[in-house]
C-alpha cells in the first residue's frame, strides 16, 4: 500500500471513529435525558397522587363537617325542647305553690272558726 492509500484509509478510519464516538456520546446524552425525564415524570405522578389523596381527604372532612353541623343542629333543637319543658314545669310549680298558699290560708281560717266554736261550746 502506498502512502496516499494509507492516508485515505487513516482518514476514513478517523471519520468512522469520530462518527462512532459521536454516536456513543449522543446515546449517553439521550439516556441521561430519558432518565431525567423519567425522574421528573415520576415526581409529577407522585405529586398528582398526593393531590388526589388530599382532595379525597378534603371531601371526607367536608362530610364530617356536614355531619357535625347536623348533630349540632339536633343538639340545639333538643336544648330548645328542654328549655320549653322547663318553662312549663316552672309554670306548673308556680301554680301549685299558689294553690298550696290558698289552701293554707283557708285552713287557717277554718281553724280560727273551729276555735271560735270550741270557745262557745266551752262556755255552755
Amino acid at each position: 500500500m502506498d502512502q496516499p492509500t494509507i492516508a485515505a484509509v487513516a482518514a476514513v478510519a478517523g471519520v468512522g471513529i469520530t462518527a462512532a464516538s459521536s454516536y456513543v456520546a449522543y446515546s449517553k446524552g439521550v439516556k441521561k435525558e430519558s432518565a431525567q425525564e423519567g425522574r421528573e415524570k415520576g415526581k409529577i405522578e407522585a405529586n398528582l397522587k398526593t393531590m388526589e389523596e388530599n382532595c379525597a381527604n378534603m371531601r371526607t372532612m367536608e362530610n364530617h363537617m356536614t355531619n357535625m353541623q347536623t348533630n349540632i343542629g339536633y343538639i340545639m333543637k333538643q336544648n330548645d325542647n328542654l328549655l320549653f319543658e322547663q318553662r312549663e314545669a316552672n309554670k306548673n310549680h308556680n301554680a301549685l305553690a299558689e294553690r298550696v298558699t290558698r289552701v293554707e290560708e283557708s285552713s287557717k281560717q277554718a281553724h280560727l272558726g273551729i276555735n271560735t266554736i270550741e270557745e262557745r261550746v266551752d262556755k255552755l
